[in-house]
């Protein structure tokens, strides 16, 4: 649907993001949402525990204290990304994969490409050595058989 914005996020190189394929409002930028953004999209169905990213972001702040800085950071980024971009699931948070980018993840699987593709190369490369030893066996049978 068009209902929501596209959310580009680049984390090759400086962190940064944009939003419809504009600069976003400046609060995306801020360092933790930036964190929590990027950190989610590279995380297991783009999901993480309220605790885990607690621990993460506010590692130095008494628990009450940082998870109203989650919640806080959750209301405003999405008031700046569309509120589906974040989706609440019992004690998960998701960043919604919709109209998502992220460059490192294009990066693995081009990473993950280019390993296939080295495979099927080295596999060959061994297949065509089998035959031509093969064929060099087979050539010399032929030549004891020979008179």
């Amino acid at each position: 649907s068009m209902g929501i914005p596209s959310l580009e996020l680049r984390c090759l190189g400086p962190p940064s993001a944009r939003v419809d394929g504009q600069e976003p409002p400046a609060e995306v930028l801020w360092r933790k949402h930036l964190a929590l953004l990027t950190y989610l999209a590279l995380s297991p169905e783009s999901s993480r525990t309220r605790d885990h990213l607690v621990g993460l972001l506010w590692p130095e702040s008494p628990e009450e204290k940082a998870r109203r800085s989650l919640n806080e950071a959750i209301r405003t980024l999405r008031l700046a990304l569309g509120g589906e971009r974040l989706i609440s699931r019992g004690d998960a948070i998701e960043l919604n994969p919709e109209r998502l980018l992220v460059d490192a993840r294009d990066f693995e699987s081009l990473c993950a490409e280019g390993q296939s593709v080295i495979q099927n190369v080295y596999q060959i490369e061994r297949g065509y050595e089998n035959f031509v030893q093969r064929l060099s066996g087979l050539g010399a049978r032929i030549k004891r058989v020979a008179p």
